[in-house]
């Protein structure tokens, strides 16, 4: 049937429509949503509506919370009454089924539209609320919850509709795709479909396809309400089940203690089964390896423990692997052993790599006895161990390294390109180790042998090898119950959705495989590894390519996450000036208005580029005064006086000089040329503060002369100060002033104030003070100041408070100290979007794997030390909050007070306010913000041998680098050609001769290309990244800077001034002249012979 027109701003149609199989969410008002002008909303079909559809959805709300140009419908196809829970956690089964895995794992999503469960439980199932392994009913009712807010919270951003039925068919329609629903409907029109079925109905493997006889035949066990209801499996039969994995339990349990059955907890921790009279009279579980799961240990139990620093050799083993080399797979299974050795010889069990390999080869340790017992035998030991009552052998340590090494090899093994045979070796293994860290919990396996014990189950045919085929025939079952579960992935399953888009070869899987391939942000791949446009699938579909998918971790995959990225790119109406490079994730920078006006202008760029060179550091300063502004009002609003001064170490252009004095602020001066400069450009000198690190002699004599308020670090340096003073012969002068000083206080480290390097404890300054040295130099102590790491403000209250304790204290010994100074760490913002901001730092702070295709960061190697890009509050509204902080001011306790609450102490600016004191502080990153970018020229176009595209620039990486890992904003290409190339993804290196000379360490998509010449600009770079760490290795010359004014812009001074120290003209040491050869004839390389040489033009 047709699929009909679906107007712009409305939800999707189905054709025909259904009512009341499918239910519509009320399309939310217009002023919610933004579309671009003429752009038709983005279609969107989700099939399947399990938990990682709802993973998938929650990362994509997320994102749209931070807004989207572009208009979003939603389309979720999916039978289920319960959306969110899938099939294995419907919220209305029966309570003896139990969640199989640590409930911890399933923590608050990424949308931030829910609770973690383990809080959502504490609050609706607080008698759950210490249970690890509750019901997975409950887990249900929670994910429904979720489920619920995610579908209120994404109405705000999209028109939504969900349709109770199956899909069965996608297919593409031109530039979009049409999905055929069961019953003959079509949904047209979709832009973008993400198939995440979950667990299959049926399977070419089930036993009903080839079941015959008289002996009934249960299908399934889920849902057991109908597959295993009395009617079906009558009390008192024998049933037989085939399978005994952890749907075997599931039967076990239903059939047990969900007829009536009782488990009651003997002395000894053991369970005694009390039969129940529906109960049938014995189950008979059967399966190929004759083994039953082994208990996994309680979590926080000693058995479960394993030190991380056993699993980081591990871990870094697999890190390194190449997945390209045809032994990886050896290689993998022989970290597993290693790490299963090690973990028992730290545990001083007795250890062997042969007993490991063994038992790794045969499912079974070498010791446990073949035939009747068996399996009996290797449950009651995996029971023992668990429970600290045996000596944990290589079955524990295998399960123990292949679960924490598990997160490891999902990114090593993804998409690994292996024959065959050595995927299939691979599979052999995996169903071994799975089998001894992914079993039961404790209290399951603790059931199991009870109703061993009471004779309700009966693990003869299973340790005998017998079928459910040869029970049945014997008359030995009355009922048999099919208990294993349809394989994930696409092969062999009966689901026409799965078999039309591998019939039509939308979706290709590798020989051996059972999963679809899919690119890192889900999509879909051809066999010759091309994405296919618009199609995505995640979770079961794609088993294989993806390993690991039965889990409630959301963090386990980042498919997800990089689908909604990609998604959100499609939906955001696009800024023409990051139309050209995205980062991956995106992170978009806040701009200036004079940057989009210079960005917008590919001539403009290139003629700077041309007339001052690559790379160019390119300054406005009037966003300086409205910082600065902004702090005022802020402190004004608290009563507090401040004074601020601008850091120079923070930039070290002339330009920045002038505008800090044309905005009536000061200057903080690190070094003797700085304020040298100062001075030489007008600045006061009673507008200048020294709080060099490091003050050799002259900075302190130049200091002292002019008035600056210099600020002692330590006991040395006040020494160095008194004996300056005395040579100079002030302390003998009558009637001269004496010098202002400020005091650096170390504020002492408790609650929130972090250790710091710089400077002295309030009693060694108050010793020193006391001191004769210091009272016989007549110096003024003016105030007290500090320095602490990271934009804590609650830490800079309490650490106020101690400086007034101080200050208090000299005025008691006679000085007249009138300022507090903070220092600097007041936070800015380099990005709006704290989304981006969120979602990047997941992506980046994670290992990426071996494979240089699914890298996000350079070598994938993750990014952990960086300055937080996005910040709220910062500034004035920082500053408020700081200064409504409390700030003890007890001297009893030993400085100030961590715990002091409000009202109960003074706040910051009390404390300041009561004893007149001025707040001064000296910013750098936050007064700069918004005041330059640095320009450079795209040179080149490579690769690394492995494949990994880079895009050469002509600057080096100290050109745009702080003490952060890497500068995590999005870089703007200004195109200065106008054709188009093919769409890229690359890393941007500069010109040092090192591997690692990476100008950013993400990766960066170029949706339209990049050529030579293009530009590539660096946004907000004015706050240290420009210079605090620039170097001019190889000769090559330090970037050049301009300044904007009236008529442009022009050089800044400080590029006339050599970074050199200065020195007086010596004697050169140069070359030896070559001697003449031998020929006798003139050398034509002399001096003498050689003609001049011709000055090469400029370019």
């Amino acid at each position: 049937m047709p699929g009909c027109a679906r107007p712009s701003g409305r939800a999707p149609q189905i054709s025909p429509p259904r009512s009341p199989a499918w239910r519509r969410r009320p399309v939310p008002e217009p002023s919610t949503r933004c579309s671009a002008p003429g752009r038709d909303p983005l279609r969107l079909v989700v099939i399947g509506a399990g938990p990682k559809a709802l993973f998938a959805l929650e990362e994509l709300q997320a994102r749209l919370a931070a807004g989207a140009g572009r208009a979003l419908e939603v389309v979720v196809v999916d039978p289920g009454e319960h959306p969110g829970t899938g099939a294995a956690y419907r919220p209305d089964q029966p309570a003896p089924l139990r969640l199989n895995v640590d409930c911890r794992v399933i923590d608050a999503p990424a949308s931030s539209t829910a609770a973690s469960f383990p809080a959502w439980c504490a609050e609706h199932a607080p008698q759950l609320a210490e249970e690890l392994f509750p019901p997975r009913a409950v887990v249900g009712q929670y994910l429904a919850e979720r489920w619920s807010r995610l579908w209120s919270a994404l109405g705000e951003h999209a028109d939504l509709t969900r349709v109770r039925t199956r899909a069965t068919a996608v297919q593409p329609v031109g530039e979009t795709w049409s999905v055929q629903l069961k019953g003959g409907e079509v949904i047209t029109g979709a832009d973008e479909v993400l198939v995440a079925t979950g667990h299959a109905r049926a399977h070419e493997g089930a036993l009903a396809r080839s079941w015959q006889g008289a002996v009934p035949l249960r299908p399934a066990v889920l849902p057991p309400e109908e597959m295993l209801d009395p009617v079906h499996v009558p009390p008192g039969s024998r049933v037989a089940l085939r399978g005994a994995a952890l749907t075997f339990l599931d039967a076990a349990l239903m059939l047990t203690e969900g007829r009536g059955g009782r488990f009651v907890e003997q002395p000894d921790g053991a369970l005694r089964h009390e039969r129940g009279a529906a109960e049938p009279a014995v189950l008979l579980p059967t399966a190929r390896r004759g083994l039953l799961l082994d208990a996994k240990p309680q979590p926080n139990s000693p058995a479960a423990h394993v030190p991380e620093r056993l699993l980081t050799v591990g871990q870094e083993r697999l890190r390194r692997l190449d997945p390209a080399d045809p032994r990886v797979v050896e290689q993998v299974l022989a970290v597993v052993v290693d790490t299963a050795l090690t973990l028992l010889e730290d545990r001083g069990a007795p250890a062997s790599r042969v007993d490991i390999e063994h038992t790794l080869a045969t499912g079974a340790e070498p010791d446990l006895p073949i035939g009747p017992g068996q399996a009996l035998t290797a449950l009651e030991r995996s029971v023992q161990v668990a429970c600290g009552e045996r000596a944990p052998g290589p079955a524990w340590a295998l399960g123990r390294a292949w679960a924490r090494l598990y997160p490891a090899l999902t990114g090593l093994l993804r998409g690994l390109p292996a024959p065959e045979e050595t995927w299939q070796r691979f599979r052999d293994a995996a169903q071994v180790l799975e089998r001894f860290a992914f079993g039961p919990p404790l209290a399951t396996a603790l059931k199991l042998l009870a109703m061993h014990a009471s004779g309700a189950v009966d693990l003869g045919p299973l340790e005998a090898g017998t079928t459910v085929e040869q029970l049945a025939t014997s008359g030995e079952a009355d009922v048999v119950v099919d208990a294993v579960l349809p394989p994930p992935g696409v092969q062999g399953l009966d689901e026409p959705l799965l078999r039309q888009l591998l019939t039509d070869g939308l979706i290709t899987v590798r020989p051996g495989r059972r999963g679809a391939m899919i690119a890192p942000d889900a999509s879909a791949l051809r066999a010759d590894g091309s994405t296919v446009t618009g199609l995505a699938l995640l979770g079961r579909p794609t088993e294989d390519h993806v390993i690991g998918h039965d889990t409630l971790n959301r963090h386990l995959h980042q498919e997800p996450e990089r689908w909604a990225e990609r998604l959100t790119g499609r939906l955001r109406t696009t800024d023409p000036l990051r139309a050209h490079c995205q980062g991956m994730p995106p992170l978009d920078a806040r701009l200036e208005p004079w940057m989009r006006e210079l960005l917008g202008d590919p001539e403009a760029c290139r003629d700077l580029v041309e007339r001052f060179g690559s790379p160019l550091n390119v300054h406005d300063f009037s966003a300086l005064p409205r910082h600065a502004a902004e702090l005022t009002e802020a402190a004004d609003d608290a009563g507090v006086e401040l004074a601020v001064f601008v850091a120079r170490k923070a930039n070290k252009t002339l330009g920045m000089v002038a505008a800090a004095q044309e905005a009536g602020l000061g200057l903080d001066v690190g070094s003797l040329r700085e304020l040298s400069q100062a001075l030489e450009h007008g600045m006061p000198a009673q507008r200048i503060v020294v709080t060099a690190a490091i003050k050799p002699r002259p900075l302190l004599e130049l200091a002292l002369e002019c008035g600056a308020m210099l600020v002692l670090d330590n006991l040395d340096e006040a020494a160095a100060v008194l004996d300056v003073l005395a040579t100079a012969g002030r302390t003998d002068r009558p009637g001269a002033a004496p010098p202002a000083l400020a005091l650096r206080l170390a504020p002492t480290p408790v609650g929130p104030v972090p250790p710091t390097r710089f400077g002295e404890s309030a009693a060694t300054w108050r010793a020193w003070v006391a001191s004769p040295a210091a009272r016989e130099a007549g110096a003024r102590i003016a105030g007290v100041h500090f320095h602490l790491h990271g934009y804590d403000a609650a830490a800079r209250a309490l650490a106020i408070g101690e400086a007034c304790t101080l200050i208090d204290a000299l005025r008691e010994a006679g000085h007249e100290p009138t300022f507090v100074d903070m220092g600097g760490g007041i936070p800015m913002s380099y990005l709006d979007d704290q989304q981006q901001w969120e979602a990047s730092e997941r992506a980046v702070r994670t290992a990426q794997g071996p494979d240089p295709a699914d890298w996000i960061t350079w070598e994938g190697a993750p990014l952990t030390q960086h300055y937080p890009y996005h910040q709220a509050p910062v500034r004035g509204d920082w500053l408020r909050g700081l200064l409504a902080s409390p700030a003890s001011v007890d001297e009893a306790d030993g400085a100030a007070r961590a715990d002091g609450a409000a009202g109960s102490v003074p706040t910051a600016a009390e404390a300041l306010r009561s004893r007149g004191l001025r707040l001064a502080c000296e910013p750098g990153r936050s007064l700069l913000d918004g005041c330059g970018m640095t320009l450079t020229r795209v040179i080149q176009r490579t690769s690394t041998s492995h494949g990994a595209a880079l895009v050469g620039v002509e600057m080096n990486r100290t050109q745009c680098r702080s003490t952060s890992d890497d500068f995590l904003v999005d870089p703007l290409l200004v195109r200065i050609g106008t054709q188009s190339g093919e769409p890229m993804d690359a890393f941007v290196v500069g010109a040092y001769c090192i591997e690692a000379e990476l100008i950013l360490r993400r990766r960066l998509h170029f949706p339209s290309g990049v050529a030579v010449g293009d530009i590539l600009a660096l946004p907000n770079t004015a706050g240290y990244l420009m210079h605090i760490l620039e170097s001019a290795s190889h000769q090559l010359p330090l970037a050049s800077n301009v300044v904007r004014r009236e008529g442009g812009f022009v050089r800044d001074g400080i590029d006339a001034i050599a970074p050199q120290r200065p020195w007086e003209e010596e004697p050169q040491i140069r070359p030896p002249t070559p001697a003449p050869r031998a020929t006798g004839r003139a050398d034509p390389r002399s001096p003498a012979t050689a003609p001049a040489r011709r000055p090469i033009p400029p370019r």
